[in-house]
């Protein structure tokens, strides 16, 4: 029974030996909890609310069209989709009942007891959180007694599976953190996962997992598969509102997944993480509309002053699995926490890297520079959901293939290569001179292959350096000793198959104009990517970046060029919402300590804090009074100084990484096409930084046969050269990336 008086609804029912479909695809369908009108008393999370506003007319007509452009992506399933995965759902809890039977015979039960000897599928994941969209998969669990083994479910029931007519696309993963069995049933993408419990044999009756009794004595893989349905039944019973924290969620996920941040294994997040995120914003705003969910979302994970964890529910100490119990003293690597509110509370984000979390909140505070813009009815929520530009935003990646000689072989080597790309990424950020090595999380059939015997597919990194400009600095980097420390590892699985020397991978580094053409229809329209790259120019040039956003805060705020308050379209009256928490702690993670001080501060006066300390975003109910105009734009305006650093340290990003070139010899044209390229990709030359004095050495230019001029390299500190005493001016170190080719 959860705080909403329902109980979560079994996944199967069997009856009379068939089948009989349960809705599953939205667990507590309908149900939410009343609005959240004290303060004081219970809550959801581990804090109060910061506002308690309800939905206002513009929170409402932006939430309808957020739903219509979801639906515009095809997220939701029809009835009849809905019908057909319980239909799949209810033939694979009879194919694991029926294996759970004869296993039992197998190790010497009699026919008679064996027969009442069951085992029992649950689902996870978006399907059991009631967000499966039309192409998505299930997460499902086998839940088996306590004497059948790991073994009889990898090789028993995977026998059986493999060979049943409705199932394609079989796979095995045995050696990943969480073993599972993937495959294609009936058309339906399912993992399947495995845990063994204690019980001599699996109750009819049972519809969750939630109770810690479950998972006592239990080893600790059947723990880890164990928990993925605690967690999501947690989940749905701490938010107050579960359709609009659905809403909110779908949102989300989508947009991880346009924007390329959406993947665990290879050190983004996953969908846990994601619906954890969502699930603490419906918390901090219990009575929010979805567009408000996902506004704020940005404006707080923005400003999150990682590593402090986010948090569902207080973590539980001791029991009997304590050593599993996230702790911020022993976990102390960890870049990004975001725990699970079940019992044991871990990090689900353990494999987050430099790499990618600096792309993670990169796209934070591109979101929530957008989502203020559909606020204020300047963009639509299509532009939010942008694809990203991976394949034109680095100027030198890795692509690594995946070859195998037949379909079954290839499957599992490309999952192996996969679950370990993120080795390969942390062995990248320990070169020297590398800054960033971030993968994207898809794969690409490579139809480019020369030998049409094999299977081959690509994954991709893009990748950016951390150069000197000092004169006489290491402008190289040797990327060999990471390539070949995961090759070694990756190959070393190969000595327990069946076919190794069908097998391959070879690692080569590319330029972007060296990208083969299957990931061209990757990234957005080039209409959208100009719009990209205008923006992102504007924002590269302080002063005009920040009387673009004052003028923005201006129209936002309703407040004109002499400080007299005016009545902006999108907002409504200054009298406070006599539902909003007239008091509102910090709030973990966006203060300076993790334990933050006691110190109420009133909803009305957050807006006017710094944004690095205590400042949450306010529901479009909550307004300025107009006596802090003046101070209001003040911090604002600082708050937009200090997200200009930020943006500049990605222009700063984009830059360095169009400077950095191979050791591959080149010619005069080549080097001009480069320049070129160059320049068009940080924009004309600011005539600020030229000095009118500065002769043209045209003996220099001639002479220069480099790939890159080395105005493009030097310390723009240094004094220019007097080139009336210098004829030809000393080139600095090339600029040099070494790899072992075809490795």
């Amino acid at each position: 029974m959860n705080k909403n008086g329902t109980t979560t609804p079994p996944i199967v029912n069997i009856t009379n030996g068939s089948a009989t479909a349960v809705s599953t695809t939205a667990p507590l369908s309908g149900v939410s909890s009343p609005p959240i009108t004290t303060s004081g008393g219970s809550y959801y999370g581990v804090t109060e609310p910061i506002s308690l506003a309800t939905p206002s007319s513009l929170d409402l007509k932006l939430s309808t069209e957020l739903e219509n452009t979801l639906r515009s992506f095809n997220l939701f399933e029809s009835n009849d989709q809905s019908r057909k995965r319980e239909e799949v759902l209810g033939k694979l809890n009879e194919i694991v009942k029926e294996w759970a039977k004869q296993t039992s015979i197998k190790k010497g039960y009699p026919e008679q007891t064996a027969s009442e000897v069951n085992a029992k599928i649950f689902t996870f994941g978006s399907y059991r959180l009631g967000v499966t969209g039309q192409d998505s998969d299930i997460d499902t669990l086998c839940i088996a007694p306590k004497h059948i083994m790991r073994n009889d479910f990898f090789d028993d029931l995977s026998e059986i599976l493999k060979i049943h007519p409705e199932i394609t696309e079989f796979k095995t993963v045995k050696d990943a953190f969480v073993p599972v069995i993937s495959m294609v049933f009936s058309g339906i993408p399912i993992d399947l996962i495995f845990a063994r419990l204690t019980l001599v044999s699996i109750p009819e009756d049972l519809n969750d997992l939630i109770d810690e009794s479950f998972i006592k004595n239990v080893d600790e893989k059947s723990m880890l598969s164990l928990n993925g349905c605690r967690v999501t039944d947690q989940i749905l019973k701490l938010v107050p509102n579960i359709p609009n924290f659905r809403m909110a969620l779908r949102c989300l996920k989508l947009w991880a997944k346009r924007r390329g941040i959406y993947s665990n294994v290879l050190g983004f997040l996953g969908g846990v993480s994601w619906a954890l995120l969502t699930a603490r914003i419906c918390q901090l705003y219990p009575n929010a509309a979805p567009s408000t969910l996902i506004n704020r979302f940005f404006k707080v994970y923005e400003h999150w002053k990682w590593p402090a964890p986010v948090l569902l529910t207080h973590i539980q100490e001791g029991g009997s699995h304590s050593t599993k119990v996230w702790n911020q003293k022993k976990d102390k690597l960890h870049l990004m926490p975001i725990l699970t509110p079940a019992y044991p509370s871990m990090n689900s984000t353990y494999n987050v890297s430099k790499s990618t979390l600096q792309l993670l909140k990169n796209e934070f505070i591109r979101g929530a520079e957008i989502t203020r813009k559909i606020e204020t009815n300047e963009l639509l929520w299509p532009s939010l959901l942008e694809k990203s530009d991976f394949f034109t935003r680095y100027r030198f990646y890795l692509q690594i293939d995946c070859i195998a000689g037949n379909e079954e072989d290839h499957r599992k080597w490309e999952g192996w290569i996969e679950s370990k790309l993120r080795f390969l990424v942390l062995n990248l950020e320990q070169t020297p001179n590398m800054k960033h090595a971030v993968p994207y999380p898809k794969n690409f059939e490579n139809k480019t292959s020369n030998n049409a015997n094999q299977m081959v597919t690509s994954f991709f990194m893009g990748l950016t350096f951390n150069f000197s400009n000092a004169p006489g600095a290491d402008k190289s980097v040797d990327l060999t000793k990471a390539v070949t420390e995961y090759s070694a590892m990756i190959k070393d699985w190969l000595r327990t198959q069946k076919n190794p020397e069908t097998m391959d991978i070879k690692i080569h580094y590319i330029k972007r104009k060296q990208l083969p053409p299957f990931v061209k229809d990757e990234g957005p329209p080039k209409e959208e990517l100009k719009a990209s790259k205008k923006r992102l120019s504007a924002n590269s040039n302080p002063a005009e970046a920040k009387k673009k956003l004052k003028s923005d805060l201006n129209t936002s705020t309703g407040i004109s060029s002499n400080s007299t308050p005016t009545t902006a379209p999108t907002t409504a009256s200054s009298t406070p919402n006599p539902n909003d928490n007239p008091s509102t702690p910090p709030i973990t993670g966006l203060s300076s300590s993790l334990n933050p001080p006691t110190t109420s501060t009133t909803v009305e006066n957050v807006s006017e804090q710094k944004i690095d300390t205590t400042t949450l975003p306010l529901s479009s109910n909550e307004t300025t009074p107009p006596s802090t105009s003046t101070s209001t734009i003040t911090t604002l305006e600082n708050q937009i100084d200090s997200t200009n650093v930020v943006v500049d340290s990605i222009v700063d990003e984009n830059i360095s990484a169009s400077n950095q070139l191979d050791n591959s010899t080149t010619t005069t044209d080549e080097s001009s096409t480069t320049n070129n390229e160059l320049k068009n990709s940080v924009g004309e030359e600011d005539p600020s930084n030229v000095s009118p004095q500065q002769p043209v050495n045209t003996e220099s230019k001639i002479t220069n046969t480099m790939e890159v001029n080395e105005l493009d390299f030097i310390n723009p500190n240094q004094p220019p050269t007097n080139t009336v005493e210098s004829k030809i001016i000393a080139p600095p170190k090339k600029p040099t990336i070494n790899i072992i080719r075809g490795i």
